[in-house]
């Protein structure tokens, strides 16, 4: 990954920032396969074809997220939900899919899951703040591998809002672009 920095091995040796970042790194690579697992879950691996530009995208996706957030933060001031500033949205560009906004992934700790009192509670909250900016109900959660349990929903221009659960919950919302580069 592009920006990520060396991170010196040796537990009690590394500086705490440097731990930390360590296992901010380890929580990205879980996301993203827990992400995979979830898409594979779903029927489909890949997004919906593309309807907009990236700038179009961008502008957009970034505050359908932080108004999702906003909702599952006003319901749950307990939860700690932070995305790293050196992954906020951003372009990708992918093996099958072309060029792709990503917005997140964005960490809640303790998990959202089990601050709400389980997935009903979760959704009943969450559920209409997706459907308030267009993506289509959720009919429950799914079982993933490794113990991880997961929605995924799509809004009519393709963007796909995913949120995995463990002992922490991971949300990210990504759409194909129309752009010819990345």
């Amino acid at each position: 990954m592009s920006g990520m920095k060396a991170v010196e091995r040796g537990g009690s040796r590394a500086r705490p920032e440097v731990r930390h970042r360590a296992r901010r790194g380890a929580a990205i690579v879980l996301a993203a396969a827990a992400a995979a697992l979830l898409a594979g879950c779903t029927g489909t691996t890949e997004l919906p074809e593309p309807t907009m530009a990236s700038s179009q995208a961008l502008e957009t996706y970034g505050g359908v997220a932080a108004a999702i957030t906003g909702s599952l933060t006003e319901a749950f001031p307990s939860v700690a939900i932070t995305r790293d500033d050196d992954r906020g949205p951003r372009i990708e560009s992918t093996s099958g899919e072309g060029c792709v906004v990503v917005v997140g992934p964005a960490e809640a700790r303790p998990s959202l899951v089990q601050a709400a009192g389980g997935w009903d509670e979760l959704l009943a909250v969450l559920g209409p703040a997706l459907e308030a900016k267009g993506f289509a109900p959720v009919d429950g959660e799914r079982q993933l591998d490794g113990g991880w349990t997961g929605i995924s929903t799509l809004d009519p221009s393709g963007a796909r809002f995913e949120l995995v659960d463990n002992d922490r919950t991971d949300l990210t919302l990504r759409i194909r672009v129309t752009d010819p580069h990345c």
